[in-house]
């Protein structure tokens, strides 16, 4: 099914599996708007979802979030919630003593609202705040929020209404919010409030910093592959995990991408072609290979992976994601320089395990790159 422009996978919940009657649907999102990657990618999942219906439903609802995911969400509401106060410190009039007494009682109502909610795991009061930090570090928020992630939204919140309370009994921002910062591994609090160093940002400087004329192609290249997959955002948010999904994605590229434009010849306005859309092209080619070379009849395994290896579509090799994995460190370091809290890098072995991992359990599969072959120098003279 199609909402808005991105497809979702949608199937009936048996009657008593996991933790809903019946009558119930699970709804994901295949994340993507291309039609060819929603039909592989729900396939996909059908054929899971069909081998190991119970185990699959229950750990989809789990709802788990990586703990660097929600800490960037985490540290992004913050972020937001500190600006504000700061502006309306600036902007502040005198208050009379019953208004500063009524929106302390209000602060103090609103905790203890909080506090009941938290004990019932109900998260209603906290879906703004967490929505709005999500779309700030480019995530989807699951909905139901996830018990783990609304408690400690929840718990920041009340924070946050201590953090008001204490300025409104005469604290400035810094003082009354230095507990909470220091409990989120803050220690400056101006570096910390200021507007987060952006994807565009970190690669000017990263051209700054490296200024050759082949540097800075591939940084640019890297970098439109990282704004298409992120789009603009804080470099903060480019965690492991999410530098794993990046990686994985990227290593779906087939090896002539950026060659599709059309623009080859002198006058030609070509198209534009995004990496989504190459991949989507590539992996659909691929499933139709697959699928007629397995049905063929009277060879052998070996023998059908040795015909897909010829027709195939090459992928990136691994030596072009160590380079994309350099670029990015290279960002990053760049980012430091400008201030940023800037991630670490993932590495070179890590990707690698993660990569190998996302392999199907498919007996015919196989990755195919074609590095270029380089012949090596022979001993002999060359004729003059």
């Amino acid at each position: 099914m199609r909402r808005g422009r991105m497809f979702y996978f949608r199937k009936r919940l048996p009657a008593g599996i996991s933790k809903f009657g019946s009558n119930q649907f699970i709804c994901l999102s295949l994340r993507t708007h291309l039609p060819f990657d929603a039909v592989k990618r729900a396939a996909r999942l059908l054929s899971v979802y069909e081998k190991k219906e119970t185990d699959f439903v229950d750990a989809l609802t789990e709802q788990k979030l990586s703990p660097d995911t929600a800490k960037a969400i985490l540290l992004e509401a913050m972020r937001g919630e500190l600006i504000k106060m700061v502006a309306e410190e600036r902007q502040a009039d005198q208050v009379s003593d019953a208004d500063i007494d009524q929106r302390l009682a209000a602060l103090e109502a609103e905790n203890q609202r909080l506090r009941r909610a938290a004990r019932k795991k109900e998260w209603g009061d906290v879906l703004d705040l967490l929505k709005e930090a999500s779309a700030l570090v480019s995530v989807s928020l699951q909905e139901p929020i996830p018990n783990d992630l609304g408690q400690r939204a929840i718990t920041l919140k009340r924070s946050l209404n201590d953090v008001k309370i204490a300025m409104d009994e005469g604290d400035d921002v810094r003082t009354a919010s230095r507990d909470l910062l220091a409990g989120h591994g803050v220690a400056d609090f101006d570096a910390f409030i200021k507007a987060p160093i952006l994807l565009t940002e970190a690669k000017a400087k990263t051209d700054e910093l490296y200024p050759s004329k082949d540097m800075k192609r591939i940084t640019a290249g890297v970098h439109r592959l990282l704004e298409e997959f992120f789009g603009n955002s804080p470099i903060s948010i480019l965690t492991k995990e999410k530098q794993k999904e990046f990686l994985g994605w990227a290593s779906r590229l087939p090896r002539t991408q950026g060659r599709s434009h059309g623009r080859n010849r002198h006058g030609q306005a070509g198209k534009t072609v995004t990496k989504a859309e190459e991949i989507s092209k590539a992996d659909a080619e691929d499933l139709l290979c697959l699928e007629e070379i397995r049905s063929i009849e009277g060879i052998s395994d070996a023998e059908k992976r040795a015909l897909l290896a010829d027709r195939l579509v090459p992928r990136v090799t691994i030596n072009t994601l160590r380079k994309y994995r350099d670029a990015m460190n290279r960002m990053f370091k760049s980012a430091l320089e400008l201030g940023a809290d800037a991630p670490e890098a993932i590495s070179y072995s890590k990707m690698e395990h993660h990569i190998r991992s996302l392999a199907p359990e498919d007996k015919l599969y196989i990755r195919v790159t074609k590095p270029k072959i380089r012949m090596p120098w022979t001993e002999g003279k060359h004729p003059a």
